[in-house]
This record gives structure tokens, C-alpha cells and sequence, in this order.
């Protein structure tokens, strides 16, 4: 420490240099929504469209859950299934290595494809990730285009620019690491046979499509040898290319050559549409956009704004509209961050000079703020840490701690020079004095945060960063204060005395040392009732505990809602979009924007369930206060009326934190199953078990089930055998008039459009009326006398899990305890049973996990002091301050109307750490008092507390207002961190009272004997 402080120049210099490799260092570390974590979670998507839910459940579902649930480390399996289509999740558990469990899923998915049912196409795996969340989208609309009247071709020509063109150019960017699209309306060819003709020439439609496809043979080509050469030797065909050519296809039947165009009508039409993207009233086509996980934020948003500007003037019959930008959001919320932070740092700079009384020694410890934030950004590009909210968030709160070591080391120094003690030697010995305290205190508050690493779940990973991100500032601070600081000190002592150090100071018999004097005397005097208040702080704090509203995350203000609907009913997407039209028809002109997701979508990459085509997905953007709690009121309201059966939340959309804890929508989700050898119930059972639910909950409390109906075609066997008719011949003629067969493609510039075949559209009763089937004897008979139809009703989804297949019930209950019961013992011999899910569980999950971090916090704490103190009995002195402040940060919640969340709940975390500083010093200079001037325990308290007084009010005020700032402000940022800041300000508040006359009481009662 002489040695160093000898050489100040070189000191200096070897500071400024780390200096300027931080600044350059920052420029390359990236900026992101949230920290890079893995997710260990993957899904698999099936498809089938000749399933319905109940048949894809049995035959391919159920059997691919039960087998990817037995995978090594899968902590869950989920599955929802749905007519013609499924998705199981899979969730590992946390520290699983995700890139060998996707292999190892896909392995699985390649051996059980012989199992499933022939022409399945294969699953689709999805691994997720923080980079599956879009930063951005980008909407492309027809200009001039009106609500009423849609373009077809005009469409299909935007989905093909949008496809084609502006995703290819945007995913050449750097920073853009894909580009999703939705609304692409497209083409296909249409063949329509005439059925009287061809039933005049005798050709069956399997005939008929098997004429087709040999049109369509690719002849390929042979290598032959002629001589010393060979030759590719290709064999001509005319090609099918554009309709005319099919059109012109010539066909032998029966000895007599037909032309296409004889037997059935050809037509290029839009393809049938399951789903659509709608701006307001129009169709339009909406790209999200991926950012790539070493890119810039703002970097991303320049070059698409740009990239934008350019395609407007490229294509100016096209309008380009940014919309649902978390840029903009995530980028408000850093500088916010950033303001918070220069906020906080003027906060602390009029704290000291209000203390110190010399404006030089503040703006010396104003130069070790930015250069601790500096070194610490130095440190994050060294070990790969990127800036986002979490990590930003960890360095703001460090800000507090890292002029609390700045604060002490002075203060020790200015002790030193009162004393008399020459300036240099002052400076040497107060610095060198400080170094252990200060070194068990940064042990002390980095034992804290580091078990926040080992947090379990997402929640552990993602404040990876803020725990790595405090620990890194402390270090720099420490580094700062014990080395730059003194030399700073000595380099400038000409100024720093001619400021009058001495007198400037706040004096040792000034009236903040009279009061606390006061003070630990009535405190002395009035042991019991010091006591008593003591009690009553900590049962008050912890009774309000009881009665806090708990959540997973704050809530968020938003401008926008978002209107999820199922309609419960089979309507086509035409009635969804007509539907869709009118309930938002009377919000067109009081919202910035509509946006619509209509019926399935086409999104590759997507953490929101699948929708069907009789859902949709409806975004009201740019709305406020009152107005918003109207607008889902009335919405509600509503589709209660017009629309009773439908399946509908009115909420404001998920913020990019939400997405990721992905917290359940209800308090509790039942599961019912069938008991162990029961029948699993069918709609009618499962709705009489609901209508008793909501007998003894209340109708509001239990959601309805979707249900789906359907029609069943039963075939009469004893009428096919008596007129020599198969079943398969009625399956292909009645498949040929109502379902379209794809038959080929064509290759039509650059794209492949999909050649169908089938019949005019019509009523199922229409189309049995007039269909006919050939039996043996080549006799066509009428196929209505063959079939009768009958109604049938399934579930529209079905999920399940490790236990099986299961129907979710979500339940809106104020008391899931006794929820639960009750429902339990609705089904006790019934044959069924019921379990439970949903947000209760999830939180009670996270305050478990919160729990368990605390207690290994507190060992870790415990035994950190023990070691700096050499005793097993001061370590719980200073332990004894954690209960009174942690009760003063429930009382601070509670008085500000705010939650027990994972924020509030870091945050005590936070206060374990940073509380006991204050007193972690104080014992220590009484320690020091007692064994060197041998002192008496009363009267080395009593000194102890006057000489650490002034560095206790610093540090805590300063530590406070560092984090007032995220009170004020509703961006994402400081929304986050607000509950975390009022637990940190009310454990400081009540714990610097603790530290300042309720430690050295304790103190007191545990060495009365020495006393």
C-alpha cells in the first residue's frame, strides 16, 4: 500500500488506461432486451388435418408425450391437442444441455415416424429462446386499399413481396437474425370436373386424378457413351407451367382422345384461407423481426428504419408501418436506467457535502463513480456479459455500494488527520485501516447475490446478470477506494486542505451527533421498551405479509389490450373476420391501430398458443387510464351478450418480461382425468361436472370447456352388401366433392403453385343429394340412400401430461385452498379425479425458491462474519438487524400499495446484503476500541457510535437515494425495479435505526458481564 501510494503518477496512469479500454470495451459489448439465457424448454408441432382432436390424441399425441416424458432430465411434458393439429412442450430442467436434448428429441421423433399414420408429414421441433421474442414488427398494407372492397390478385402479389423480397433483404442485415411473416395470401390452381360428363364417359374421379399425375411425370435423364464421349442424354417433355398448358391436356379414354378443358373447369383463385392478418377493417401482411443475440439494440432499430425507408421508395404503391416496438420501449427504459443512474450519483454528491462541507473531496468521489462504472463495463466485456435491463439494473443498484466504500475510506482518512496524524501518513494508515472491514464487507454483500445464481428456473438465470453485474461493481469500487482514492487524496492535498478540511467539516458536537446521543441514551434507559417497539415492528411487518397481493411480476402500465377469443362454435374464417369487423368497428377512431390475428396463423416462431380458424387475436394499440378499464369492460360486456359460448380474455399484452416467466393467466387451472381403471368423460359427463362446479363456486369462477361439433357419416353395411357397393368407393366420391385433392404442383416463375381438384362448393346436404357412386356391376346409385348423418360433439382440445390425457378447467378463485378442497370432493366417487395447476402454485414455487436462497444467504453471511470477528456470537448480533429490516421493507410495500413479487423479493435479498455494512463496521471499530485502548464495553460503544455515525447516516442516505429514482416513471425498467427499490428504502429506513441504537443494545446484553 506505501509503495503504491508512493508512485501517483504511475498509479494514475495504469487507472487511466483501464479507463480507456472500458470506454472502447463498451462500445462493443451488446445491448439486449434481456440477458442471452437458455431456455430449457423445447416444443414439438404435429400436424394432421385428417384428425380430429380425440383420433390425433390416440393415435399420435399420447404416444410421442409418453415417450418424450421418460427423456433424461425432463422436469415436465405438456401437450394440447386440437382438430388437425398438437403441440407437446417439453421442459427440462434448469442447466440441461439444450443442444444435445434437441438431438436427442429428434432422434425420438425419427423412430417413431413409422408409428404414426401413413402421409404424415414430419413434427416440427422448436427450441425455445430469449431471441424467439420479436423486437419488432413490421405491417405492409395496399395503399389506397379500401376496408370494403380487397384486392385478390392485389393480396397475393403483396404476400409474394413480402415473402419473396423484403424478409430475404431483411434477414441480410446483421443484426436481424430472422424474419417472421403472417398474412401471405396465396395462389393455387383449381380443377373443377364436371360431373355429368364425366359420368357420361365412364371415368371414376380416382380415374381421373391418376390421368392427371401421368401428365406430370418427370422423365429425368441417362448418361450414355458415344465413342470416347458420354453425354446426359434428357428426355423432352412439354411441361405443365401455367393453366393454359393444363388447360390443353390431352387425355385417351376409351379409345377417344379428350381435352382437359372438355371434362372440368380450370381456374388459378386465391388458396382457401384458414387465417388472416387484418389492419383495422383491410388485410395486410405483418412481418415480426428477430434480433440477432450479439447485435446492438439500437444498432437493429437504425438499420430497419432505414431499410424501411429505402422499401417505401422502392415500392411506393405499398404502405411500411413499424408497429409494437419493444425498441422503443426497452431502449426508453436503458436511458431512463442511465438517468436514474446520473440522478442518483448528484443525490450522493450534495449528501457528502452536506457532510464533509468541502465541495473538492464530493467531486474527487464523484470522479470513483464513472470510473467504477467504467472498469465494471471493462469487466462485463471481459467475462461476456451483455447490457440490458437486469445487468444495467444490478449496476444502479450497485451504485449506492460503490460510494459507500468511497464514504468510508474518507471518513477514516479525515478521522486520522483530526487526530493529528501528518496528511500523507492520513491518508495511508485511514485507507490501510479500512482495507478488512471493507474487504468482509464486500464478502458479506457478494455471499448475498451469488446464491442468486442458483435460484431455481428462469427466474435464477436471468438474474445471473444483476447478481454478476453488482458483484463486478463492488470489486471495482473496492479496487477504486484503496487505491485511486488515497492517491487522488495525496495528489491534490494542497486543494483539499485549502478547502479548510477540518473546519468544514460537520462537527463531532454538531446537533445530527446530539441527537443520536440523546438518543442511545434513552434507548439505554428504556431497554424494555426499546424491546417492546422492536416486537411491534416485526409483527406489524410480517402481518402485513399476509395480507400483500402476491404476483410473479409488478404490473406493468400498458397502453394496449389485447382481446384473446374462441368462439366456441365451427364457423368458417369468413364469419371470424365478420365477427372480428364488428365488435371493433365502434373502437376504429378512438385507437391509434387495430390489428388482427384471424383464424390460423403462419408464424414459424411463436410463444402464444396456435390458433384455430375459428379463433382470433385482436390488438387495440394506444390507449390510456380510464379510457382502457372502459374499453375491456365494454368489450367483455359485449361477447357475454352476442356471443355467450365464446372462450375470451381482455388483457394488456404481455411485456418481454412477462413472455418469459410466461406466469399463468389463472390462479388455478384443474386438471380432470379419469381415475385409476375409470372411463375418461366424455362432453356431456365433463359438463355435468362443470355445472356442479359452478353450483358450488359461482358461474363466474369456472370457464367453460371448448367443445366442438361435428357431423358423422354412418354408412348402412346391410344396403352396400344388397347393391355390391364398397365402402371405400363412397369414401373416394365424397372425398372428391368435398375435400380438395392436392394432385401435383407447378413450378410458375419462382414459386410452386399447388394444382387441387374437387367438386363446387356446397351444403352437405346439397352435395349427398346429388352424389352418386358406382357399384360392381358399373350401376351408379344414389349415395343418400346409403349413409345417414348424425350430430357429434367433441372436445375441441384435449390436453395431458405425465399422468395422461386430461381436460383443463381454468378457475378465477380469490382462495385456491379452498377451491381445492371443494372440487376435490366433488368427484370422490365419480370414477374421475383432479389435480391442480396454475399461477398459485407458480408463486408458491418462487417465494419457495426465494426461501432457500435466503437461509443459504444468511449461513453464508454467518460464517463470513465469524470469520472476520473470530467469534460464533457477534455474527448473530449482526444477523439480528436482517428480521427488523426485512419487516420494514413489508411495511414500505404495503404503505406504497405494491406487491410481493420476484422483484420485492430480490430486493430483500438485496437488503441482506447492504444492511449489515453499517453494522459490520460499527461492531468492528467497538472490537478495535475494546482490545487496543482497552476500553470498557459502555463506553466503547458509546465512542464507537459517535465516530462511525457521520459514515453510517452517508452511507445509508446515500444507498437510499441511489435508488429513489425508480419510483418515478412507468417505462419497463423502472416499473421492474420499483418494488425492489421500496424494499431496499424501507429496510434502510428501519435498519439504519437498527444499526444505529438497537445493535449496540444487543452488543450490550451479550458482554453485560464485561460491562
Amino acid at each position: 500500500m506505501k509503495a503504491l501510494l508512493g508512485k501517483p503518477v504511475s498509479v494514475l496512469s495504469v487507472f487511466i488506461s483501464l479507463l480507456l479500454l472500458g470506454l472502447v470495451a463498451s462500445r462493443h459489448i451488446p445491448i439486449l432486451p434481456l440477458p442471452d439465457v437458455e431456455i430449457p424448454e423445447i416444443s414439438v408441432y404435429l400436424h394432421n388435418k385428417q384428425f380430429s382432436a380425440v383420433e390425433l390424441e390416440e393415435t399420435m399425441t399420447g404416444l410421442l408425450r409418453g415417450t418424450l416424458g421418460q427423456m433424461a432430465d425432463v422436469n415436465e411434458v405438456e401437450s394440447e391437442t386440437k382438430d388437425g393439429a398438437a403441440v407437446i412442450h417439453i421442459k427440462f430442467r434448469h442447466g440441461t444441455g439444450m443442444h444435445h436434448a434437441f438431438i436427442d428429441v429428434n432422434e425420438k421423433i425419427d423412430l417413431f415416424m413409422s408409428r404414426f399414420p401413413a402421409n404424415t408429414e414430419r413434427p416440427r421441433v422448436v427450441r425455445a429462446s430469449l431471441t424467439d421474442i420479436p423486437v419488432l414488427f413490421i405491417n405492409m398494407q395496399l395503399k389506397g386499399q379500401g376496408n370494403e372492397q380487397q384486392d385478390v390478385g392485389g393480396l397475393v402479389r403483396l404476400g409474394e413481396l413480402a415473402t419473396e423480397t423484403i424478409k430475404k433483404r431483411l434477414e441480410q442485415l446483421h443484426e436481424v437474425a430472422l424474419v417472421d411473416v403472417t398474412g401471405v395470401e396465396y395462389p393455387e390452381v383449381r380443377i373443377i370436373p364436371d360431373t355429368a360428363t364425366m359420368m357420361a364417359i365412364g371415368i371414376r374421379p380416382e380415374q381421373f386424378v391418376a390421368v392427371l399425375e401421368q401428365q406430370h411425370i418427370s422423365m429425368g435423364s441417362a448418361l450414355v457413351k458415344d465413342g470416347i464421349f458420354q453425354y446426359v442424354l434428357s428426355f423432352s417433355s412439354a411441361g405443365l407451367n401455367t393453366v393454359e398448358d393444363i388447360r390443353n391436356i390431352k387425355f385417351s379414354w376409351r379409345d377417344r382422345i379428350y381435352k382437359m378443358d372438355d371434362v372440368a373447369e380450370v381456374s388459378i383463385r386465391q388458396k382457401e384461407r384458414e387465417g388472416g392478418y387484418f389492419i383495422g377493417n383491410a388485410a395486410g401482411i405483418n412481418l415480426a423481426v428477430f434480433q440477432h443475440d450479439k447485435a446492438r439494440i439500437g444498432d437493429l432499430k437504425a438499420v430497419v428504419n432505414t431499410a424501411i425507408e429505402q422499401f417505401s421508395k422502392d415500392y411506393p404503391q405499398v404502405a411500411f408501418t413499424v408497429t409494437r416496438d419493444q425498441t422503443a420501449l426497452l431502449d426508453a427504459s436503458i436511458n431512463n436506467l442511465m438517468q436514474d443512474l446520473v440522478f442518483g450519483g448528484i443525490l450522493a454528491y450534495f449528501i457528502l457535502f452536506f457532510f464533509i462541507r468541502n465541495w473538492r473531496i464530493p467531486i474527487l468521489i464523484g470522479v470513483t463513480i464513472p470510473s467504477a462504472l467504467i472498469i465494471s463495463l471493462l469487466l462485463f466485456y471481459i467475462i461476456g456479459l451483455s447490457i440490458n435491463i437486469i445487468s444495467l439494473s444490478g449496476l444502479v443498484l450497485g451504485l449506492g455500494l460503490m460510494i459507500d466504500n468511497a464514504i468510508i475510506v474518507i471518513d477514516n482518512i479525515v478521522q486520522k488527520c483530526m487526530d493529528g496524524m501528518p496528511f500523507g501518513k492520513a491518508c495511508l494508515y485511514g485507507t490501510a485501516g479500512m482495507i478488512r472491514p471493507m474487504i468482509s464487507s464486500a464478502f458479506a454483500t457478494v455471499s448475498v447475490f451469488i446464491p442468486l445464481i442458483f435460484m431455481g428456473g428462469i427466474s435464477g438465470a436471468l438474474f445471473y446478470d444483476e447478481a454478476i453485474a453488482i458483484t463486478l461493481g463492488i470489486a471495482a469500487s473496492l479496487l477504486i477506494a484503496v487505491i485511486l482514492l488515497p492517491t487522488l487524496f495525496i495528489m491534490f492535498e494542497r486543494s483539499i486542505l485549502k478547502g479548510g478540511l477540518m473546519e468544514q467539516r460537520v462537527r463531532e458536537d454538531g446537533p445530527l451527533t446530539k441527537i443520536y446521543e440523546a438518543g442511545i441514551h434513552w434507548v439505554f434507559k428504556h431497554k424494555l421498551i426499546t424491546m417492546l417497539l422492536v416486537l411491534v415492528v416485526l409483527g406489524t411487518g410480517y402481518g402485513l405479509l399476509s395480507i400483500l397481493r402476491q404476483e410473479q411480476l409488478p404490473q406493468i402500465e400498458q397502453s394496449d389490450l389485447i382481446v384473446n377469443i374462441d368462439w366456441n362454435e365451427n364457423i368458417t374464417f369468413d364469419e371470424n373476420v365478420s365477427r372480428v369487423q364488428a365488435l371493433i368497428g365502434g373502437y376504429l377512431k378512438t385507437t391509434t391501430r387495430i390489428e388482427s390475428y384471424i383464424g390460423e396463423q403462419q408464424f414459424i416462431l411463436s410463444r402464444e398458443k396456435e390458433q384455430s380458424p375459428a379463433a382470433c387475436g385482436i390488438y387495440l394499440i394506444g390507449m390510456r387510464g380510464a379510457g382502457l378499464e372502459k374499453v375491456k369492460a365494454d368489450i367483455a360486456r359485449q361477447l357475454q351478450y352476442r356471443y355467450p359460448h365464446a372462450i375470451f380474455s381482455v388483457r394488456a399484452p404481455a411485456s418481454i418480461f412477462e413472455q418469459i416467466f410466461d406466469e399463468s393467466a389463472y390462479p388455478l387451472v384443474a386438471h380432470l382425468a379419469a381415475a385409476e381403471n375409470g372411463v375418461f368423460p366424455d362432453p356431456a359427463m365433463a359438463g355435468q361436472i362443470l355445472q356442479d362446479w359452478r353450483r358450488r363456486l359461482g358461474d363466474q369462477q369456472v370457464m367453460p370447456v371448448p367443445v366442438t361439433l361435428n357431423k358423422e357419416l354412418i354408412l348402412d353395411t346391410e344396403k352396400l352388401l344388397l347393391y355390391h357397393v364398397t365402402a371405400e368407393s363412397i369414401y373416394r366420391q365424397l372425398k372428391f366433392m368435398i375435400a380438395d385433392n392436392s394432385v401435383f404442383d407447378i413450378k410458375n416463375g419462382n414459386q410452386f403453385l399447388p394444382v387441387t381438384m374437387g367438386g363446387n362448393s356446397g351444403t352437405l346436404d346439397d352435395i349427398l343429394r346429388n352424389a352418386t357412386v358406382m357399384n360392381e356391376q358399373g350401376l351408379r346409385l344414389p349415395v343418400r340412400e346409403m349413409v345417414t348423418i348424425r350430430n357429434r360433439v367433441n372436445f375441441k382440445m384435449i390436453d395431458g401430461g405425465r399422468e395422461g390425457k386430461y381436460i383443463k378447467v381454468p378457475l378465477s378463485t380469490s382462495d385456491p385452498e379452498r377451491t381445492m378442497a371443494l372440487l376435490a370432493d366433488s368427484v370422490k366417487d365419480s370414477g374421475m379425479q383432479v389435480t391442480f395447476a396454475g399461477a398459485y402454485f407458480e408463486r408458491q414455487e418462487l417465494i419457495r425458491n426465494i426461501g432457500v436462497v435466503l437461509l443459504l444467504s444468511v449461513l453464508l453471511l454467518y460464517f463470513i462474519l465469524a470469520a472476520q470477528f473470530e467469534s460464533m456470537l457477534q455474527p448473530l448480533i449482526v444477523l439480528a438487524e436482517l428480521p427488523i429490516s426485512i419487516a420494514g421493507a413489508f411495511i414500505m410495500l404495503y404503505v406504497f400499495k405494491s406487491s410481493v413479487n420476484v422483484m420485492s423479493l430480490i430486493g430483500i435479498i438485496v437488503i441482506c446484503g447492504i444492511i449489515l455494512n453499517d453494522s459490520i463496521l460499527k461492531i468492528d471499530t467497538i472490537n478495535t476500541l475494546i482490545r487496543k485502548q482497552g476500553m470498557s464495553v459502555i463506553d466503547a460503544i458509546h465512542l464507537g457510535g459517535k465516530m462511525r455515525l457521520h459514515a453510517i447516516l452517508m452511507t445509508s442516505m446515500t444507498t437510499t437515494l441511489s435508488v429513489v429514482p425508480f419510483l418515478f416513471g412507468n417505462d419497463l425498467g423502472n416499473t421492474l425495479q420499483r418494488p425492489l427499490s421500496l424494499t431496499v428504502i424501507g429496510g434502510m429506513l428501519f435498519g439504519t435505526f437498527v444499526s444505529l441504537f438497537f445493535i449496540p443494545l444487543i452488543y450490550w446484553w451479550c458482554y453485560r458481564t464485561k460491562a
